[in-house]
């Protein structure tokens, strides 16, 4: 295995994926809390209502596609049409 120099793409998508994490932990999450006071519980059970409709979706369409690849899915309906 070969090492190239320089930032790869995949080097971009993790800091991306890792820095909204930052952002929201460090930004978002206090002006809420500053915002809504004592009913800020409120908004962790709207996210985890959130949460639980995406794990869902997510949930029925991996039963739906079953074991093929979503790409491969899609272009299969897409050129079905």
């Amino acid at each position: 295995m070969r090492i190239q120099p320089g930032i790869a793409p995949i080097h971009i998508y993790f800091m991306i994926i890792m820095s909204s994490g930052l952002v929201n932990h460090v930004l978002i999450l206090p002006l809420i809390l500053s915002a809504a006071g004592r009913d800020s519980w409120l908004s962790v059970a709207v996210s985890i209502v959130t949460y639980i409709i995406w794990i869902l979706l997510i949930g029925a369409v991996i039963k739906k596609i079953g074991n093929q690849n979503l790409l491969d899915y899609l272009k299969s309906r897409l050129r079905s049409k």
